[in-house]
C-alpha cells in the first residue's frame, strides 16, 4: 500500500507542475507576441513621424530663399521667421536638431540650424559632420523622379547613426526651387526611441500577473481533481503496465477501480482491451508480413520499369530529323507501361510503346521481356510484323500466367518519312498534319501478343510530311478517373492536343498531363499513365 501511495504522490506532483507549465506557456505565448506587435508598431510610427517632420518643414519653406542667402550671408524678416518656426517646432515635437544645409564640396554650408544649445550654426558656417552618409542620401533621393517640388514631398530618407552614448534617426528632405531644382538639403534629427525598457516591463507585469493567477486558480482545481481522478488513473496505470508485461502470456489483467463513473467503465474496457490486443497482435503479424512481402515485390517492379526505359540525353535526342519526348508516370502499384526509342539502321527509327497486363513484379518481367524481344527482332532486320510474329511466339512458350500485352511499334524512314505501323491491340494514336488538327488514325488493330499462337499482325503504311506531329499512348491517360468515376476519355484527350497545336512534343506531353491533373484533381491514379510524341523534321542537308 505504502508504495502505491509514493506513485500517486509522485503522479499528483507531476499533474502540479505540468498545470503550472500550461499556464506559464499559455502567458508566454500570450505576452510575446503582443508585446512583439507592440515594439515593432510604436518603432514604426516613431519613424514615420520623423520623415513626416521633414516633410512638413520641407513644404514650409521657400526653396527660392536658399539661392539669395547663400550668395549675400545676410538675413532678412522671412529668415528669421524661419528660423523662430524651426525653434518653436523643434520643442512642441521633441527634436534633438533641425538644421537647413547646402553641400559645397567636401563641406556642407549651413542657412539654419537649431538643435537648442548655444553653439547652433550661423548663416553661412561650414562642416563636414553630415557627409558620411550624403552620398547615400543623395543617391537614394537622385534615382527618384523629381519633377516638382511638390513631389519631392515624399522623398525624406531616413539615416540611423550611432554614437558612444545614444543612436539618433535623421530624416533628409530634399527642398526644390520653383523650377524643380535641388536647393538644399532639410535634416531633422531625434534620438531613437527606447522602446526596450517599457516592452521588457510590460511583457514582465503581464508575465508575473498572468503566472500567480493561473496557478492559484490551477492549484484550487487541482487539489479537487487529484482526489477524484487521479488515484483512479494510478490503478490504471499499474494496471496497463502489468497489461504490458504479460502480453505474452495467457493471463489476463483485472482492474481494481470502483468510482461508478467513466474511469470504472474504462477499466472494465481495459480488462477487454487486454483480450482483444492479444487477438489483433496475431492478426498484424500475418499482415504486417503479407505487406512487406508486396511492398517489396512492388518496389522491385518499380525499378525494373523505370530501369529499362530510355534515359534522356541519348544519341536519338539530338538528331534533326526528328524531335520527340517520352514520358511515363507511374501509379502507386506498379504496372506494365514501357516505350522504347532506338535507331533500327542508319535511317530507320523505331519507336514502340505497350501496355502489360496485370501488376507486380510478373507484370514489369512480362514487359522486359516484350521489350527486349522487338528491338532484337527489329534489329536483326526483320519487318515489324514479322518482329511482332516472331515476340508473339516467343511470349507464349513461357506465358503460364496467361499474361498479354497490347503494342504499338512503328518504323520510320527519316530520310523519306515514309511509315510501317502494327497496332497489336493498343489505343489509338493521334496524328497532325502540319498546319491542321490532331485526329484519331482508326482502323481495325491486331489482337495483342502472347493471346494466340500462329498470329499474323497486320502492317499499315504512312508517308509523314515535315512538320507532322503524332502521339501514342496507354490506356492510363483515357481512362484516367475522378472522384465521380468519369474518364479522361478521348474526346478530352483531343482538346488537350489541340490546345496548342504547334507544341513541341515536350510541350505536347506537359499540356495533356496537366489537362489530366486538372480533371482527376486528387483523385487516385490506378495506372500508368504514358505518352510518347513524336514531329517528323525531314532529310536535313549534312
Amino acid at each position: 500500500m505504502g508504495k502505491d501511495k509514493t506513485k500517486r504522490k509522485s503522479l499528483g506532483r507531476k499533474t502540479l507542475a505540468g498545470i503550472i507549465a500550461f499556464a506559464l506557456l499559455l502567458t508566454i505565448t500570450v505576452s510575446l507576441p503582443v508585446s512583439y506587435g507592440f515594439s515593432v508598431f510604436s518603432k514604426r510610427h516613431y519613424y514615420e513621424d520623423t520623415q513626416d517632420y521633414a516633410n512638413i518643414i520641407n513644404a514650409v519653406i521657400q526653396g527660392d530663399k536658399i539661392a539669395g542667402y547663400l550668395e549675400t550671408g545676410e538675413k532678412d524678416g522671412y529668415y528669421d521667421n524661419i528660423d523662430e518656426f524651426l525653434a518653436s517646432f523643434r520643442d512642441e515635437v521633441d527634436l534633438t536638431d533641425i538644421s537647413v544645409f547646402v553641400p559645397d564640396g567636401d563641406e556642407m554650408i549651413y542657412i539654419w540650424d537649431t538643435d537648442g544649445a548655444d553653439d547652433d550654426a550661423d548663416l553661412g558656417d561650414r562642416t563636414d559632420v553630415f557627409l558620411s552618409y550624403m552620398d547615400y542620401v543623395t543617391e537614394k533621393i537622385n534615382s527618384k523622379s523629381t519633377g516638382s517640388s511638390g513631389d519631392a514631398l515624399d522623398d525624406a530618407m531616413l539615416v540611423v547613426t550611432r554614437t558612444v552614448d545614444n543612436t539618433y534617426i535623421s530624416a533628409f528632405a530634399p527642398l526644390y526651387d520653383s523650377r524643380g531644382d535641388l536647393a538644399a538639403f532639410i535634416c531633422v534629427t531625434r534620438p531613437e526611441l527606447k522602446i526596450g525598457s517599457v516592452v521588457s516591463q510590460f511583457i514582465l507585469a503581464i508575465f508575473l500577473a498572468s503566472a500567480i493567477v493561473s496557478a492559484i486558480m490551477m492549484l484550487f482545481a487541482y487539489r479537487a481533481m487529484k482526489k477524484r481522478f487521479l488515484a483512479p488513473i494510478a490503478k490504471l496505470t499499474k494496471s496497463a503496465e502489468e497489461m504490458v508485461d504479460n502480453i505474452e502470456r495467457d493471463r489476463e489483467v483485472a482492474v481494481d477501480v470502483h468510482t461508478n463513473d467513466e474511469l470504472e467503465t474504462l477499466a472494465e474496457a481495459f480488462t477487454k482491451m487486454d483480450v482483444d490486443i492479444r487477438d489483433y497482435i496475431d492478426e498484424l503479424a500475418a499482415v504486417t508480413a503479407e505487406r512487406e512481402r508486396i511492398g517489396g515485390e512492388l518496389d522491385a517492379a518499380a525499378m525494373i520499369q523505370q530501369g529499362i526505359l530510355p534515359k534522356r540525353g541519348m544519341q536519338y535526342e539530338i538528331l534533326p530529323e526528328f524531335d520527340l519526348a517520352a514520358s511515363m508516370t507511374p501509379a502507386r502499384e506498379v504496372g506494365g507501361d514501357f516505350y522504347d526509342i532506338f535507331m533500327a539502321d542508319d535511317r530507320h527509327l523505331a519507336l514502340v510503346i505497350g501496355d502489360v497486363s496485370g501488376k507486380g513484379v510478373p507484370a514489369s518481367l512480362f514487359m522486359v521481356a516484350t521489350k527486349i524481344l522487338l528491338k532484337y527482332a527489329i534489329k536483326q532486320g526483320m519487318s515489324p510484323s514479322e518482329a511482332f510474329e516472331d515476340t508473339n511466339e516467343k511470349l507464349i512458350e513461357s506465358n503460364d500466367m496467361e499474361l498479354f500485352v497490347t503494342a504499338w511499334l512503328a518504323l520510320i524512314d527519316l530520310d523519306t518519312g515514309e511509315c510501317t505501323v502494327v497496332n497489336a491491340g493498343h489505343e489509338h494514336p493521334a496524328i497532325r498534319q502540319k498546319g491542321g488538327i490532331y485526329e484519331f488514325v482508326r482502323y481495325k488493330h491486331s489482337p495483342a501478343l502472347a493471346t494466340l499462337e500462329g498470329m499474323k499482325f497486320n502492317e499499315r503504311e504512312y508517308k509523314l510530311e515535315p512538320g507532322d506531329t503524332l502521339l501514342v499512348y496507354t490506356d492510363g491517360v483515357i481512362e484516367a478517373t475522378n472522384w465521380d468515376k468519369k474518364l479522361f476519355g478521348e474526346d478530352r484527350l483531343l482538346i488537350a492536343l489541340n490546345k496548342n497545336r504547334e507544341a513541341t512534343p515536350d510541350e505536347l506531353i506537359k499540356i495533356v498531363k496537366e489537362d489530366i491533373a486538372e480533371f482527376v484533381e486528387d483523385g487516385p491514379q490506378f495506372d500508368d499513365i504514358t505518352m510518347l510524341a513524336f514531329r517528323f523534321n525531314g532529310k536535313q542537308d549534312k
